[in-house]
């Protein structure tokens, strides 16, 4: 998913609350069920929270998220990097950031074409869904909202 410098191929990727990082970065974890995905000092990043868009920028106050499927970006100087995350939690910690996720890819991951039949499949479905089953119409509408993620990173 990302480039050898930043996989957890990297030489330490045990992180945890209090490694050593610059006061003006955050040490930004994405970690799946399979393997830590990314492991990178960045300036800033944005989730795709349960409540809504949380940003997070060096020195903010510790917090545990849950977030929805969608676009995790995070940007290192002037450039911005964009992910889609399948939903997960967030842990906002000293120095850094974790994030744990059931599934992500970056825009070289997408089948564009694939994706869009599928999103169009999964639109029927969720309209398709009973409101007096709360969990299906949820389950429906985030994997609607995960194709759609998918879609905006490939570009």
């Amino acid at each position: 998913m990302a480039d050898a410098s930043t996989t957890a191929n990297s030489a330490s990727t045990d992180h945890v609350p209090g490694d050593e990082v610059p006061r003006d970065k955050l040490r930004l974890v994405l970690v799946s069920a399979e393997a830590e995905l990314l492991d990178t000092l960045c300036d800033e990043v944005t989730l795709p929270g349960r409540q809504g868009q949380m940003g997070v920028f060096p020195g903010h106050a510790p917090f545990l998220g849950t977030l929805q499927p969608g676009v995790l970006t995070y940007r290192t100087g002037s450039q911005q990097h964009r992910v889609a995350v399948t939903g997960g939690f967030c842990e906002v910690f000293e120095g850094g950031i974790r994030v744990l996720v059931d599934s992500a890819c970056e825009p070289t991951d997408v089948d564009a074409e694939a994706v869009r039949e599928e999103l169009g499949k999964a639109r029927q479905e969720s309209e398709s869904v009973s409101s007096e089953s709360p969990e299906s119409l949820l389950a429906a509408q985030d994997r609607v909202k995960a194709l759609e993620a998918q879609l905006e990173v490939a570009g």
